[in-house]
């Protein structure tokens, strides 16, 4: 894929995710840019993880923005963030998930941190 493509990818992924996060019908969304439906899904979704990914990178907030309606909910955060993101990059942080801590299940999150990095 040449740089002209992945640019153009990328401007078409973050077209995708915003006309969805603003209201747009799936249906829509897939007539104006000629894919299937599991595409324009899996283009959202990408464009999800990379918000959630940009955000933890830089110590913000979490958004979740993994479905549409979660992604309309926090639409100002998830569109402020979207102007930011580079999309010609896989993200850094694919996992990124949030649950509630406390005292009792800190030390299990220690402990399986610890395990973790001593392998």
């Amino acid at each position: 894929m040449s740089e002209t493509d992945r640019v153009k990818l990328a401007e078409e992924r973050k077209l995708i995710f915003a006309n969805l996060v603003n209201g747009v019908p799936v249906a829509s969304v897939m007539e104006a840019f000629k894919r299937s439906e599991d595409e324009v899904m899996a283009d959202f979704a990408f464009v999800a993880t990379k918000i959630i990914s940009y955000r933890f990178e830089r110590g913000m907030p979490f958004v979740n923005c993994r479905s549409i309606d979660e992604a309309i909910r926090k639409k100002a955060l998830a569109l402020h963030s979207l102007e930011r993101i580079n999309l010609l990059t896989d993200p850094v942080y694919s996992k990124v998930e949030t649950a509630p801590i406390d005292p009792q299940s800190s030390n299990d999150i220690e402990r399986k941190i610890m395990e973790r990095h001593a392998r």
